[in-house]
C-alpha cells in the first residue's frame, strides 16, 4: 500500500485524532484511513444527487403530518371553546335569575357578574371577599 505523509497539521488536531483513535481502540493510521474513506465516499456523485431529493421528500412528509396534527389540534380547541361557551350560557341562564336581586355592598348582581366575567385578573383576596359576602 502506498504511504501518505501529511505536513503542517496543527498539534491540537493530532491530539484530538489520538484521543478519538484511543476511544475507538484503533491506531491513528487506521482512524485517518477511515476518515479519508468516509470523506471520499461522501463525495460520490450519486449520493450528492440523490440526498437532497431524499431529504426534501422526508421533510415534506413530516410537514404534511405536522400540518394535519395542527389542524386536528385547532379543531379540538375550537370544539372545546364552543362547549365552554355553551356551558357558560347555560350556567348564566340557570344562575342569573337567582342572582338578580343579589347585591354586595353597593354592587348589583349585574356588576358582580361583569367583574367575574371580565378579563381583568381578580386577586384571590378580592374573590374571597366577594364569595364571603354572597
Amino acid at each position: 500500500m502506498p504511504t501518505l505523509y501529511l505536513r503542517d497539521i496543527p498539534q491540537k488536531h493530532i491530539d484530538r485524532l489520538d484521543e478519538i483513535a484511543a476511544a475507538e481502540k484503533m491506531s491513528r493510521n487506521q482512524l485517518c484511513a477511515e476518515i479519508i474513506e468516509k470523506y471520499i465516499s461522501s463525495k460520490d456523485d450519486f449520493v450528492q444527487q440523490i440526498l437532497p431529493e431524499i431529504v426534501g421528500s422526508y421533510i415534506r412528509t413530516e410537514l404534511k403530518s405536522f400540518e394535519t396534527d395542527i389542524k386536528r389540534a385547532l379543531d379540538l380547541i375550537l370544539i372545546c371553546s364552543l362547549r365552554l361557551s355553551k356551558t357558560n350560557e347555560k350556567l348564566n341562564e340557570f344562575l342569573f335569575p337567582e342572582l338578580e336581586d343579589l347585591s354586595i355592598g353597593s354592587l348589583k348582581a349585574e356588576e358582580i357578574i361583569a367583574i367575574l366575567n371580565s378579563e381583568k385578573d381578580i386577586s384571590d383576596e378580592e374573590m374571597e371577599k366577594i364569595i364571603r359576602q354572597i
